[in-house]
């Protein structure tokens, strides 16, 4: 992209930049109610055809103007065009009559077999057989392997998208084509070729991503096979960013084309594991309208919140706010959009990963336990040699030191224990001593692997827990002149950070800038192991890994809703476009688990951060097979949305809606934690923020809450805050329900109990975010040597105990060419999410 701070403000109007213009004539997946699958592909054509020839008049004026032709065409969920503009004719072009908007091309970036069972998905697979049989999950991502084992199907004669509809659909589209059972259709939308494979060497986004929605390997070892969570989905690889160079990015243009051609195939979900950090919910991005109308065609979007923890962590992107800000939010566009299904991450508790057994051949067997190998180059370095246990002067466990080793050390596998010296000089200690490799003992008494620790990559070595290194020990004295078996291999272990579910730190925090709720639900993205090229695997972390889980699992709601076995399966049949797909995420947040904190006394993990909670997919199906009556506030969405309010007293709506065929009556949980009212702090020793509950406070409903059979009732709540309580304050907690008949309805809510609006937009020049000792020093001026090209903070001064402060009066330049330094720029830091940023300098 162009670097506007390299430009002037002449150079900047006359910079040409890619817009997407949109027209005030709807879509036409908003003309007339068409079919969504591939039955009706030459119908869908046909309409969208219509809807941009009827652009015609408007793309002349729109050339008189630009002297550049129009790009790209899109009619079915976004009626508009795409076309180059110099940044001086964009008032022009929106003067045009018949024109709705001129947005400027965004960039996006992708976000980066124990995560079925923590979201009961095995359940469903064995007690419902759902597998995603009859479903289509369009991955827009970076490519799909399609020739991968693990991409197939059993059963071929089940799948919903056959060759020949296939081969209909890229007749009349004129790109793309038919690729396996597995992965139907394919397209690379950001080189215009049907190159669907990523050819990135380290890792392959797309390929994780389609794993964890739709792999179907077969096999024990789960090291060698994935199994997605419904494995027998089909899956439409619609490729939007490029092989030609290494951007890792893609545009609003290219995300378009794909979601509408997603659509027209007839997909039941979407996926974008991508984003571009803080969105909005305005229709005029063509993005988020493309996503609403993809909604309202009734393929559901799932999309990741984004990997960018708070804005107050500075470069960190992880839970804190080192500076007390109002406003933290960092979730993305497109997730940002109404109608996606927005996903947060929380960690994997088990981990395939690297590990070693050490085994003896008898009756001695330690691991396998996680390890970091200093390279992979020895990974049979250690098997069948003899140990060496190195001692200090009291026969202890010694620390390595270079006096303690003796010649008997020479070709063996030393053993030291950690502590005192650096894990280099440890290993440069052994290695001078003649021993052939080296195992550092954890000092700690605990089970918990050594890990993360700093190696010299040219010496073998790895790392034991105590627990394991002590049981190493013990055998080697009583044994000094056995060899030992060590396999290193990958293995499938608990998470020795995370023993419980736990949110990952880097998901990304909502609400909207319009204080509208995001993200929406939780799922695992926190260390996942899935799918890359050529037959091969690897362990990514990223809500790009958890919107797939979600992506995944309403591919098996959507199954659900289509098995004419199901008692409500003439109910669900009625459902279409927005109907349908808002009912699934509705389901799906109101029978997740919220996930509580267990660093800071198993409160609550904020709404803003987790959405409805984790998912719990078998919860979610029971609902749709047994009793699939929702609770939703009165704007019809799945959280509670109280804005910003001064009163201590606030009130609210909401609708219970009961599809039995008995009364159902709500009684709210008991537990006065689960209802409790809470609000945001923050750890001052860390910057960690966390929940407490606000003493005092309650909900309480108007009455109770009685539904008769297979109606809807709307129920009036109060939200009671104390009178101490100080405003600017986030408000927020879950309302659980129990029903008559033992099911639980769950609802998220979120307001700011002040003014939302207050506050600065800018900070200033040694203000709040003013924090050199973490490497930020927020709005601050830079001087630049146009002759050297150096750049240095202007007025950068020590104050009188001698910390870094900026002195207004001593940033000066040069008005000369010839100066040595004569230019000046403002870097500044913004305190809120914004749209647009306009500097003038006076």
């Amino acid at each position: 992209g162009i670097d506007y701070h390299k430009l002037n403000k002449v150079q900047q109007q006359d910079t040409y930049v890619d817009v997407i213009v949109q027209m005030s004539a709807a879509p036409a997946s908003e003309n007339g109610t068409l079919k969504t699958d591939y039955s009706s592909t030459a119908e869908i054509q046909q309409k969208t055809s219509k809807v941009i020839a009827a652009q015609a008049s408007v793309k002349a004026a729109v050339e008189q103007v630009t002297h550049q032709a129009a790009g790209e065409s899109y009619g079915y969920v976004v009626n508009g065009f795409t076309t180059k503009v110099r940044v001086a004719d964009i008032p022009q072009l929106k003067q045009i009559a018949g024109v709705k908007t001129v947005t400027l091309a965004k960039v996006y970036y992708p976000t980066d077999a124990k995560a079925n069972s923590m979201a009961n998905v095995q359940a469903v697979w064995s007690n419902y057989k759902y597998k995603g049989e009859g479903t289509v999950v369009s991955v827009i991502d970076t490519g799909i392997d399609p020739t991968h084992k693990d991409m197939r199907l059993s059963d071929a004669k089940k799948a919903k998208l056959k060759r020949a509809d296939v081969e209909q659909f890229t007749k009349t589209a004129k790109h793309g084509r038919y690729f396996t059972d597995k992965v139907p259709y394919g397209f690379n939308y950001a080189d215009n070729n049907d190159t669907i494979t990523d050819d990135t060497v380290d890792e392959q986004h797309g390929m994780h991503v389609a794993g964890i929605i739709g792999a179907n390997g077969t096999g024990s070892d789960p090291t060698k096979s994935v199994v997605g969570v419904a494995p027998e989905s089909q899956l439409l690889a619609m490729k939007v960013f490029t092989n030609s160079d290494t951007s890792a990015t893609t545009g609003s243009s290219t995300l378009v084309s794909a979601i509408e051609d997603s659509a027209k195939l007839g997909a039941d979900v979407l996926n974008m594991s991508l984003g571009s950090v803080s969105g909005n919910q305005t229709l005029a991005d063509p993005e988020i309208a493309a996503v609403q109308n993809a909604n309202e065609s009734g393929t559901a979007a799932v999309i990741s919140a984004g990997n960018s923890g708070t804005s107050g962590s500075a470069t960190e992107g992880v839970n804190k706010d080192y500076y007390g800000l109002q406003d933290n939010e960092t979730v993305g566009s497109p997730g940002t959009a109404r109608g996606a299904t927005t996903v947060a991450s929380a960690e994997n508790t088990d981990v395939i990963g690297q590990s070693a057994t050490i085994t003896d051949g008898s009756g001695l067997k330690l691991g396998p336990e996680t390890i970091q190998l200093s390279s992979n180059d020895f990974i049979d370095r250690f098997d069948k040699k003899k140990f060496y246990v190195v001692k200090d002067a009291t026969g202890k466990l010694s620390i390595g030191g270079a006096s303690d080793y003796t010649a008997d050390a020479k070709g063996k596998i030393a053993i030291v224990k950690r502590g005192d010296i650096a894990f280099t000089d440890k290993q440069k200690y052994a290695e001078e001593a003649g021993a052939s490799g080296l195992i550092i003992v954890n000092n700690d008494g605990t089970a918990t692997a050594l890990t993360s620790i700093k190696l010299d990559a040219t010496f073998p070595t790895f790392g034991l827990s105590s627990v394991t290194g002590q049981k190493l020990v013990d055998w080697v004295t009583a044994h000094p002149n056995d060899e030992l078996g060590v396999k290193i291999g990958l293995a499938l272990l608990p998470n020795q950070k995370y023993n419980a579910d736990r949110m990952s730190d880097f998901t990304s925090y909502g609400p909207v800038s319009n204080l509208a709720f995001k993200p929406d639900i939780t799922a695992p993205g926190g260390n996942i192991w899935s799918t890359q090229n050529n037959n091969g695997y690897t362990n990514l972390s990223g809500t790009s890994m958890a919107s797939p889980f979600i992506a995944g699992s309403q591919a098996l709601l959507k199954q659900a809703l289509n098995n004419k076995d199901n008692p409500f399966y003439a109910d669900y049949k009625k459902l279409k476009g927005t109907a349908l797909t808002d009912f699934l995420k509705t389901i799906e947040m109101n029978t997740a688990q919220p996930v509580n904190d267990i660093n800071y006394n198993n409160v609550i993990v904020s709404p803003r951060r987790q959405g409805a909670g984790f998912v719990d997919v078998k919860a979610a199906i029971d609902a749709l097979e047994k009793n699939p009556s929702t609770v939703v506030s009165e704007n019809g969405y799945p959280a509670v949305e109280l804005k910003d309010f001064t009163s201590t007293d606030k009130t609210f709506k909401l609708t219970f809606t009961n599809r039995t065929k008995h009364e159902l009556t709500y009684q709210m949980d008991s537990n006065e934690d689960t209802n409790a009212v809470y609000t945001s702090a923050t750890d001052l020793n860390s910057g960690v923020l966390y929940d407490k509950k606000i003493n005092g406070a309650t909900i309480k409903p108007d009455g109770e809450i009685v539904v008769p059979a297979g109606q809807s009732v709307q129920v009036g709540f109060t939200l009671s805050l104390p009178k101490s309580f100080d405003q600017q304050q986030f408000v927020e907690g879950f309302l659980n329900f129990k029903g008559s008949d033992g099911s639980r309805l769950n609802l998220p809510y979120m307001g700011f109990f002040g003014d939302w609006n207050d506050g600065k937009i800018v900070d200033g020049i040694n203000g709040q975010t003013y924090a050199p000792a973490s490497g930020n020093y927020g709005t601050v001026p830079v001087i630049t040597s146009r002759r050297t090209k150096n750049q240095f903070i202007g007025g950068l001064v020590n104050d009188a105990s001698g910390n870094p402060t900026i002195d207004e009066k001593a940033i000066a330049i040069s008005s000369s060419k010839d100066a040595i330094y004569n230019g000046i720029s403002m870097q500044y830091y913004l305190l809120r999410n914004i749209s647009n940023v306009q500097v003038d300098v006076l």
